[in-house]
């Protein structure tokens, strides 16, 4: 699959080139199976160490169920996952994509359920330094979540995961960071 193909049957387009980098290396390592961050019992274990609402558990389930069953979807998860934790130097994707047209109903999941795939790498990091995860150190997810209902207010959208977002987020920690809806 070349990248022109999944932008078109994603119905998005990359008019800087943003999400060329990588790409070759990204489809020859596509997994045969569902990545780690696209399994449920990965995104529930996940989602509850980051203290996000359960109720979150049944949309990421859903979206992350329908990305794994399409080639297109599940390419581009892929592709976004190794940008973000194996070429690390490519940057974030902030000026990535909403995949509204393919995901109506949570465009913008797909990126909630790559950083949550953080979590991993996060414990092992902290426990090989010796060091104590605490509320505070969890605040970049709350702040994460706070950009993902920005970017979407901004759309124009109302979207079931964002709305969820709402209420779902450290409840008792980081209130500087609180998410107000």
């Amino acid at each position: 699959m070349q990248l022109p193909e999944l932008l078109d049957a994603l119905g998005v387009t990359d008019p800087d080139g943003d999400l060329t980098a990588h790409w070759e290396e990204s489809l020859a390592t596509l997994p045969l199976d569902a990545p780690a961050f696209l399994r449920p019992e990965r995104i529930s274990e996940w989602r509850e160490f980051c203290r996000m609402s359960p109720e979150l558990d049944g949309v990421l389930h859903e979206v992350a169920r329908v990305i794994d069953g399409d080639p297109h979807l599940r390419a581009f998860a892929w592709h976004l996952y190794r940008r973000l934790y194996v070429h690390v130097e490519s940057g974030g994707f902030s000026d990535w994509p909403s995949l509204d047209r393919r995901l109506p109903d949570a465009p913008d999941a797909v990126y909630l359920l790559v950083c949550l795939a953080a979590v991993p790498g996060t414990l092992k990091a902290h426990a090989h330094l010796g060091v104590p995860l605490n509320p505070q150190a969890l605040c970049r997810w709350k702040c994460f979540t706070r950009q993902l209902r920005r970017l979407d207010r901004q759309a124009g959208g109302d979207h079931q995961v964002a709305g969820v977002l709402a209420g779902a987020c450290w409840p008792d920690a980081c209130s500087t960071w609180a998410v107000r809806s």
